[in-house]
This record gives structure tokens, sequence and C-alpha cells, in this order.
């Protein structure tokens, strides 16, 4: 599916708009998740899953950037931050988890917000030589399609909460091979507790991955993209599944999209709190850019 190509923060707001009203399940359009990638060849995969190409040496082919397991990745991670992080239970995993992935440690979480503008200026702040992407998700639509997956439980209720347990639980290795127990295959999307004022600022929300460690587009079809009706009108679809979408941003339009950002305070002090933040912030307002440079000229 092409993705939708806009220039302007103002062109990205109108397209929103439209796909909410069209495909929107709340009365306040809450029910929204999005993701920024500033290089459009990301795929939407957690850092644990992803892969090097080898191409040196004679040795060619593809291979994973981590080594170990994610559970060791994961118990490294505890014994190093436990003096710094008192106040959790050591057998909290996904709130570990949480940690980690704020940290940098790789795992099966991959970082959303409910805050389009957090998601667009993350498409647009690095990388400027490539084209970036930002990735819409139908929160409700999602939801329908991840309960469509393969339950080894069938015909029964089963709560989100159950489902991560079983994903933490898979993640050990500790599934105790009971006919009973719940696999889920494709990922599901959560909001965590926020652990800091970062996470606060960036409305963060987490997909967290099941067994199924492909990219999330390799995991669905066309026919899971949302398109806007010609006529900019809502219609109904029986068993609707479409949740997701991809506004692109073309590399020439990244850094005036960020100028008008700034305007609405979407900026590396808003987005990251403390110092670090305020220190990267200053710098971004002083340093030359070609952009600025040719608004002088013309």
């Amino acid at each position: 599916m092409q993705p939708h190509e806009i220039n302007s923060l103002k062109e990205f707001m109108v397209v929103l708009e439209k796909l909410k009203l069209q495909f929107s399940h709340s009365a306040k359009e809450m029910d929204f998740s999005y993701r920024g990638v500033c290089n459009s060849s990301y795929p939407l995969l957690p850092g644990i899953y992803r892969e090097i190409i080898l191409n040196e040496s004679g040795i060619s082919g593809n291979a994973k950037l981590y080594c170990a397991h994610e559970y060791e990745i994961l118990s490294h991670f505890i014994k190093e931050a436990s003096s710094y992080i008192s106040n959790i239970q050591r057998d909290d995993y996904l709130l570990w988890m949480e940690y980690a992935q704020h940290f940098g440690v790789p795992t099966r979480l991959l970082d959303f917000t409910s805050n389009p503008l957090v998601a667009l200026y993350f498409c647009c702040k690095d990388k400027s030589e490539t084209d970036g992407l930002v990735w819409v998700m139908n929160e409700t639509n999602f939801c329908h399609w991840y309960r469509q997956s393969d339950f080894v439980i069938h015909n029964e209720p089963i709560s989100k909460q159950q489902i991560i347990n079983s994903m933490i639980a898979e993640m050990k290795g500790s599934f105790d091979y009971d006919p009973q127990k719940i696999e889920m295959k494709r990922p599901v999307s959560y909001i965590p507790y926020y652990i800091d004022q970062r996470m606060i600022a960036q409305s963060s929300r987490f997909l967290i991955w099941g067994t199924d460690t492909r990219p999330l587009g390799e995991m669905i079809t066309e026919n899971e993209y949302m398109v806007l009706s010609p006529e900019g009108i809502r219609y109904e679809k029986l068993y609707d599944t479409r949740f997701i979408f991809q506004f692109k941003i073309s590399s020439c339009y990244k850094y005036s999209i960020l100028k008008q950002l700034n305007i609405c305070g979407i900026n590396e002090k808003a987005l990251f709190p403390g110092l670090d933040g305020i220190g990267r912030y200053i710098a971004d307002i002083y340093r030359t850019n070609t952009d600025d440079l040719l608004d002088m000229l013309f």
C-alpha cells in the first residue's frame, strides 16, 4: 500500500482529521496510536529481533543483531540496574522490560505514542537525507485483529493482562506446556505505567511482540490498511479490521516541518525534560542550516 505523502504540518493535520472522522470509534477520537521513523525503510520491529546484513570476509547473508536470548539480556540489565532501581519487584518482568527499553536495552517492546505531533517530530528529527514515515494505528481495530490470532485457548474471554502475562512467560521460557496455555502470535498494544517525565512528555505507548517475530508489516496484508474515502465520509464495514495507515514525509520537507512543530512547542526541550533536552534545544536554535541560509537570501 502506497503511503500518503504530506509536506507540511497543516497538511498532516488535515489528512489526520479525515482519517479520524472515517475510522475513529471514540467520540473524543482518542483511539489512535502513532510511530514516527526517520527512514522509510525501517520496519516495525523491536530491537531484539532486528538483523544485520553480513557482507564481508567471504560471509554473506543476515544474522541476528544480538547474539544472546532476550531473557538473558533482560536478566543482565536487572542485575546491573538493581542498585539504582530499588522499587521494583525482581519478578515484575514487564516493568523491568519497560525500564530496559527506556534506557536503550533491546527488548520485544516497540515504542508508540498517543500524540501524532510527537510521532511526526521523531520522523523528521534525524536522517535529513532520507524520507520518513509516520505510522498510524487504529487501536480498536488493531485489538480486533490481534485477537483473531490463533489462541491455544478457544472460546473463552481472555483479558489483555492475561495475554501479556503469557508473553512474559514465553519470553522466560517458563511455559509448562499446559494444553490450556495462551499463546499469542501477534503483537499486542498497551499503555505502560509512566516511569519518568520523558514518557509523560512523549505520551508513550507500547507494542509487545508475541511468538511471531516478523515485522508487523509482514504480518498484515493490504486489507488491513485504512483507506480514505474520496467523499470524506464515514462508512461501516462488517467485521472491519483495517487498522494501519502511513504518512510519508519527503526528506526535503523534514526541516520545515520541524520548524512548524517548534512553533507548537514540540521540540527537544519539551520531549526530553531535563538538562540534556535543554542543551539539545539550545544547540538546535543556533545551529546553521542550509534552509535557513536560503530563506535569508531569498
